[in-house]
Formats: structure tokens, sequence, C-alpha cells
């Protein structure tokens, strides 16, 4: 697709453009408060059509921006951002924020009509310079389709367990909060993009299907400032670790959905152990019919 290009600015943003549309600006180095959760994410990020589908430090949660991987609770650490949530005390603010902090990036050879680039971070925590975990993720940006005003963001990710002590993934909900599963790749949208409708192979409805098994979820909404509609299609891949995962998802009071793969169990990692996740993100303009969201991650698992 030679419509499609990136601008960069040093090794701390990057640009990606469909023409003159920017789809997307990945911040690799964000300047950010520790209550943030310092760690990389894309924002905005729009529709080919130019519709803006995330947010960024809005002040209802500060530390929700844009498309980032993280993680809530890890072995006691908060790589989230915000207040920990303590079994039997609620949330708390504690002083176990961890960041993750880029080590390289390079733009790699993709395929045709994509982008990609792999980055390497360091998974910090307060009371260490050594890493509790290091990560290899590949970024890729690609497949856009104006005929059906889609493209496509991939996450690629392998965590390695650095230390020398297991290492426990976790959410609120595994410390004792019901139905609060969130971590993982995560996406928050706008405040215009409220009470969307949410589908998933097993149904539509809303707040209903949060916790819900299914390959893929999709989110849909019409936006109030464009009045426009547009949806994000989470695809889990087969390969992944409780495949299909547990969905975490919100229509309100903000929009938010997360590949919440340690939703209500823990998911250990030992020493010297690597885990691995693939996710896809289609951005699309309108609805697409679930028929086509079908095609859309049978042709992603090379199934077509």
């Amino acid at each position: 697709m030679t419509d499609l290009h990136a601008t960069a600015r040093g090794d701390h943003l990057v640009d990606i453009w469909h023409g003159r549309c920017r789809l997307c600006r990945y911040n690799t180095r964000p300047l950010m408060e520790e209550i943030q959760g310092h760690r990389p994410y894309l924002h905005p990020v729009s529709t080919l059509g130019g519709t803006v589908v995330t947010e960024e430090k809005h002040f209802d949660h500060e530390w929700h921006n844009g498309i980032s991987m993280t993680c809530p609770w890890l072995s006691g650490y908060n790589f989230w951002g915000g207040p920990t949530y303590v079994r039997g005390e609620g949330y708390q603010r504690l002083d176990n924020l961890g960041q993750q902090r880029q080590t390289a990036i390079a733009k790699v050879s993709a395929g045709d009509g994509q982008l990609a680039w792999r980055q390497s971070l360091a998974w910090l925590t307060p009371d260490r310079e050594e890493p509790l975990l290091t990560e290899e993720r590949i970024l890729t940006v690609g497949d856009a389709d104006p005929d059906t005003g889609s493209w496509a963001l991939d996450f690629d990710i392998a965590l390695l367990n650095a230390g020398n002590a297991g290492l426990l993934f976790g959410s609120p909900t595994t410390e004792g909060r019901d139905m609060a599963g969130y971590g993982g790749v995560f996406w928050r949208g706008p405040l215009a993009m409220l009470h969307g409708t949410v589908r998933t192979a097993e149904g539509k409805g809303g707040d209903d299907q949060m916790g819900v098994r299914s390959p893929w979820l999709a989110y849909t909404a019409m936006h109030a400032h464009t009045g426009r509609t547009a949806t994000l299609v989470f695809l889990d891949h087969p390969e992944n670790v409780r495949f299909p995962l547990r969905w975490f998802v919100r229509t309100q009071p903000f929009p938010l959905a997360s590949f919440a793969f340690a939703f209500d169990e823990y998911l250990p990692l030992d020493p010297g152990r690597t885990l691995q996740r693939r996710h896809r993100i289609l951005v699309c303009d309108g609805e697409p019919p679930a028929d086509r969201i079908e095609a859309w991650y049978a042709q992603w698992l090379g199934r077509t």
C-alpha cells in the first residue's frame, strides 16, 4: 500500500500516515508523571476517515492513555498507574508503581502494505535497577483498506522473566474486586464514544459483555463530536495462553476494552521463561457486520 508511510522525531515519536490522514502516533518514550503509569502508548489513533478513537490523560483516569500494553498487578507491582487494589482495603495509593523503559527501537521489514517497529523495553520497579521483565515488542501498522474503511494494528509481544523468582500476573479481580479483570493490551476511548454497542462471537449488548469468553470483541459507537460511527475490533490469537480470553469492556462511565489474560486467575511466569502474546486491533469507519469480522479473523490466521 504505497499510501502508507511514517515520519519520526528522534526515537520517541513515530507518526504513521495513510496519504494525508494520520492513522496513529506512537509515543515510545512519553514524558509522564509517575501516577500515570510510565509506558509507551498510541494516541491519537484515527480511522481512515479521520475520526479519533482514543483518549489521553483525561481527568477521570489520567493513567488511561490511548492504546498500550500494561498490567495493574504483577507480583504486587502496578504498571497500570493510579491506585492499586488491595484485598479488603479497596484502592490504595502505594509506592509500587513501575515503568516500562525503552532500551531500543528500530524499524524492521514487514509485508506489503505494512510498517513495523521492533521495540525493546525494560519493566522496572521503584526499588530496583534490574528489570522485572524484559520485553521484545513488534508493533505493525498496515492492511489499510479504503473499501472497508479499516486498517490493522498488531501487537506481537514476548515478555521474559528476567529475575530469579517466579512472577504472577493478576488484576484487581484476582485481588478480590469482582469483574475488574483489566490488563494486557488496553484501549481507552474518548468520552465522545460513550454508550457504544459491544459484539462478541457469543452475542451483542453493552456492559453485559464484560467477562465473556470470545475469540474477538467489537466496540461500535457514534462519535458525539463528528456524528460518524466508528468501530474497534479486537482479535485474540489461538496460540495465546488462555485462548479465548475473558474480555474486560465498558461502555460507561468511559469506553474501554482490554485483552485481559489474567482476568480472574493468576498467570505464573517462571524465571527465564517467556510469555508470548499476539493481538490485532482493527480500526474501522462504520459498523462492519459480524460475517466481515469473522472473515478478517480468518484472514489474520491465514485460513483463507
